[in-house]
C-alpha cells in the first residue's frame, strides 16, 4: 500500500507492510483466480501473462479504492464549526476503523473535552491553555490517527515496532496518555487552579506532536 515510509525502516518491516497492504492482497486474489481459470481449462497458453496481468489489475484497483488511500486526509479534513463539532467529525470518521479499545478511549476523550473546553473558552484567564488544547486536538490527534490508519490492519495488530510494542498498543497508550492529561486539566479548571492548568498546558505543548509509529523508543 502506498504510504509515507520512514527512511529508517528495516527491509523486514517494509516486506510485511507490502505483504499486508491492500494492493498486494487484491492482486493476489485476482492472480489466484487466474490460476483457477488455468486449472479449469478456461485459459491455456500464455496463462502466466494473464495471471500477472490480473495481479497487476488487482493492485491498481486497490491502489485507487483502498481505505488507507481513499483521500482520508484526516488532519486536513476537519475545518468547520466549533472544536467539539470538529472532534465529533473525527470520531465519526474513524469509528469503524479503530480497535474497539482505542475507539472507547477516543470517545472517553471526547466526553472529557466536552466538559473541559467550555470552561477554558469562557475564561480569559485560561486562554493560553485553551490554545494548547485546541492545537493538540486539531493537529496532534488527527495526524496520529491518520498515521495509524495508514498501516495495514494485520500489521498494526501483529508486528512489534517501537519498544517491542505493536501499533495497536502504541496507539492505545497515546490515547490513554492524552485522555489522562485532559482529565488533569479538567480537574484544574473545576478547581480554578491556574497553576495546574498552566503545567498541563505546557506538557501538552512539549509532549504531543503527531506520533510516528516507527520512531525509536528513546523518542517516544
Amino acid at each position: 500500500m502506498a504510504m509515507a515510509m520512514n527512511a529508517n525502516l528495516s527491509l523486514t518491516t517494509r516486506f510485511w507492510l507490502f505483504l499486508y497492504g491492500y494492493p498486494n492482497i487484491a492482486g493476489s486474489v485476482l492472480g489466484l483466480a487466474g490460476l483457477a481459470f488455468l486449472f479449469a481449462g478456461i485459459i491455456g497458453p500464455g496463462w502466466g501473462y494473464i495471471v500477472a496481468g490480473l495481479y497487476g489489475l488487482g493492485w491498481l484497483l486497490a491502489w485507487q479504492v483502498a481505505p488507507a488511500e481513499a483521500h482520508l486526509q484526516i488532519a486536513r479534513g476537519i475545518h468547520a464549526g466549533t472544536l467539539l463539532a470538529e472532534l465529533d467529525q473525527l470520531v465519526a470518521k474513524v469509528a469503524k476503523r479503530l480497535p474497539k479499545e482505542a475507539f472507547a478511549s477516543l470517545t472517553a476523550l471526547r466526553d472529557t473535552l466536552g466538559e473541559l473546553l467550555p470552561k477554558l473558552v469562557n475564561s480569559p484567564v485560561f486562554s493560553h491553555e485553551a490554545h494548547s488544547v485546541e492545537k493538540t486536538v486539531r493537529d496532534y490527534l488527527p495526524a496520529t490517527l491518520e498515521n495509524y490508519l495508514r498501516l495495514p490492519p494485520v500489521f498494526a495488530r501483529m508486528h512489534k515496532l517501537t519498544g517491542g510494542k505493536t501499533a495497536d498498543v502504541l496507539l492505545q497508550e497515546q490515547l490513554d496518555l492524552l485522555h489522562e492529561q485532559m482529565r488533569h486539566m479538567l480537574q484544574g479548571a473545576l478547581a480554578d487552579d491556574a497553576r495546574a492548568l498552566a503545567e498541563n498546558g505546557a506538557f501538552l505543548r512539549d509532549r504531543f506532536t503527531p506520533y510516528d509509529f516507527f520512531q525509536p523508543a528513546s523518542q517516544s
